[in-house]
């Protein structure tokens, strides 16, 4: 049941999302399947998911806060358990963080009660290593979801299910590095970009994407920020803020903690 809503019930339910104007009601009671913010804007979001290469993700981290770069990551709480003094950091430097799913599991073929474990436990154990209340998404794995998705990430409280429509290919063994780059470019006003927080190339080809969307004329901006969803209190609202008075990004994993 794969992607069994992605043509039809999820074109309806992004109404829910995105009311008269382009205004995104991604906050609210009903459950929501996103795959990019309100067109009205030149304006991207990079998402980031999973994190199983912690030293991966801190060079993706060091070139955010080195270039002043808002974004959201997604990892999966058994990577975060892995390396809990960086995702501290990234927490701690006020980047969004949303829900991935602990185990990284493909939702459709688990049971209700399986698909709401996967999803509660993940935001129990990030936030208990971060100290920061989740951002209120939820990102399937692999993308896919069906109509128990929907209502167990609901219920689990993430009435938001995260996709995105334009993606970096950062995790294909065949494209090339250029061809991943092309790839993350093609987004347009609003877009969602998928990266990955692990693979080997994806450090090395996130500077030109950044220069790419700028060169373009476009800002970056968070999850919270494209959909309207109120950030953790505890975030800050400039991710670099703590970059500005401590300039050794290459030190940010080891940091001592706030």
């Amino acid at each position: 049941m794969r992607f069994l809503l992605r043509t039809t019930a999820a074109a309806v339910l992004l109404v829910l999302a995105f009311g008269v104007g382009g205004v995104a009601a991604a906050d609210c009671a009903d459950p929501a399947v996103v795959t990019h913010g309100p067109r009205d804007e030149k304006v991207v979001a990079l998402t980031f998911d999973d994190g199983w290469s912690t030293p991966r993700c801190q060079k993706i981290l060091e070139t955010l806060v080195a270039h002043k770069v808002p974004a959201t990551f997604l990892p999966n709480a058994m990577y975060v358990r892995r390396s809990p003094a960086f995702w501290r950091r990234v927490a701690q430097l006020g980047f969004p963080i949303g829900n991935h799913t602990t185990n990284h599991r493909d939702l459709t073929e688990l049971s209700g009660a399986a698909v709401y474990k996967e999803i509660n436990r993940d935001r129990r154990i990030v936030e208990q290593v971060t100290g920061v209340p989740m951002v209120r998404v939820m990102r399937p794995p692999f993308g896919a979801y069906n109509k128990r998705t929907i209502k167990q990430a609901a219920n689990a409280g993430f009435p938001t299910l995260l996709l995105w429509d334009t993606t970096s290919k950062d995790t294909s063994r065949r494209a090339s590095e250029r061809a991943m780059i092309k790839a993350a470019l093609s987004g347009r006003k609003g877009s969602i970009v998928v990266l990955h927080c692990g693979p080997k190339a994806t450090p090395r080809i996130l500077p030109k994407i950044i220069a790419g969307y700028r060169a373009r004329g476009f800002r970056f901006v968070t999850i919270p920020a494209l959909l309207g969803i109120d950030a953790p209190s505890r975030a800050v609202r400039r991710p670099w803020a703590w970059a500005v008075q401590h300039p050794a990004p290459s030190r940010l994993a080891s940091a001592p903690e706030a």
